[in-house]
């Protein structure tokens, strides 16, 4: 009935229609109002994952460029090592050791010779000296004889010539003879001596005679005696200086030709070094110092050490070569 009434007011299928219309417009409405909340929801949520896809955008560039610069640097390391390698190759530091080796025995024998040079010449000039010595030694000593014997000879003329007389007086101051003085008488013979003449009368004369007699002739016994021996002695030097001189004389000639030697040997070490190293630093004298050698031996030391250190590098290049070219190999068979 309500209904009928409603239908029976004027207008109201229009008012139906437009509500109909209002109805569909507002439930479009609330969907719109709905869709824009979800899409600001969405909105946002897509703002935020931009902003952080930025983010992380920049974050990947940073990364990349670090890991370019990292490929720039390897790239310029790996083109060092490679010249690295190519020049220690051209180098080639085994082989200059080989041959550094070589001319430390090299020098090592130089300086062996020289060494020899050297004592040799000082062997020979040791001889030398040692018989200019004897020769004088020999003729300072043979004056020296000379001499001994004509003391020897002069003391024993006064052994022999005070010899009887002390004897005489030894005998006169004996109680013997003081018996004999007292019967002796001027202008006859003395019975012990047969002389007609007696100086000495007194016993204090014949006694102080007797101690002069005895002194003199103990004096001209030890000269004659240490003359001797002086003599003895300086035979004994020139018999010694000249069998000095004999093995000087002897020695002479094999010195000379171990000199001789010394420096062929010499020679024929500084050849093997003249084409080496140290060919212009090499001294030509056979009797160069020890010290010139040294020195040498020392750089030739360092050259060794340098060259160690260049071979163990390049060993190493190639080590870290090899795994390069197995990469290489690799990407090839993988394409």
């Amino acid at each position: 009935a309500a209904e009928r009434s409603m239908a029976e007011i004027q207008g109201h299928d229009t008012l139906r229609a437009n509500w109909g219309v209002i109805e569909e417009r507002l439930a479009a409405r609330i969907e719109q109002a709905g869709l824009a909340v979800t899409s600001a929801t969405e909105a946002q949520k897509v703002a935020a994952t931009i902003a952080e896809d930025r983010t992380r955008r920049k974050a990947l560039e940073g990364e990349i460029e670090a890991a370019n610069s990292q490929i720039e640097a390897a790239r310029k390391t790996q083109a060092a090592m490679q010249d690295e390698r190519a020049r220690l190759t051209e180098a080639a530091p085994a082989a200059r050791l080989e041959r550094l080796a070589q001319a430390q025995a090299d020098l090592r024998d130089l300086r062996k010779a020289a060494g020899d040079a050297r004592r040799a010449d000082q062997a020979l000039a040791d001889s030398r000296d040692r018989h200019v010595a004897a020769e004088k030694t020999r003729s300072e000593q043979q004056q020296a004889l000379n001499d001994a014997r004509a003391r020897q000879a002069t003391a024993m003329r006064v052994v022999e010539s005070l010899r009887q007389p002390a004897d005489a007086a030894e005998a006169a101051a004996s109680r013997e003879a003081e018996h004999l003085r007292q019967h002796l008488v001027a202008g006859s013979p003395c019975p012990v001596c047969r002389s007609t003449t007696h100086p000495v009368m007194e016993d204090g004369e014949i006694a102080r005679l007797a101690e002069d007699l005895r002194r003199r002739l103990a004096q001209a016994q030890k000269e004659r005696d240490g003359a001797e021996a002086a003599a003895t002695a300086a035979a004994m030097r020139i018999e010694a200086a000249q069998e000095i001189i004999k093995i000087a004389t002897a020695n002479e000639p094999d010195l000379t030709a171990l000199i001789e030697e010394t420096e062929a040997a010499f020679a024929r070490a500084l050849s093997a070094l003249k084409d080496g190293p140290l060919a212009d630093d090499l001294s030509d004298d056979p009797r160069a110092p020890d010290a010139h050698f040294e020195a040498l031996q020392t750089r030739l030391v360092a050259w060794r050490t340098g060259l160690e250190t260049d071979r163990d590098r390049l060993g190493d290049l190639d080590q870290e070569e090899q795994p390069d070219r197995r990469d290489e190999r690799h990407d090839i068979d993988g394409e």
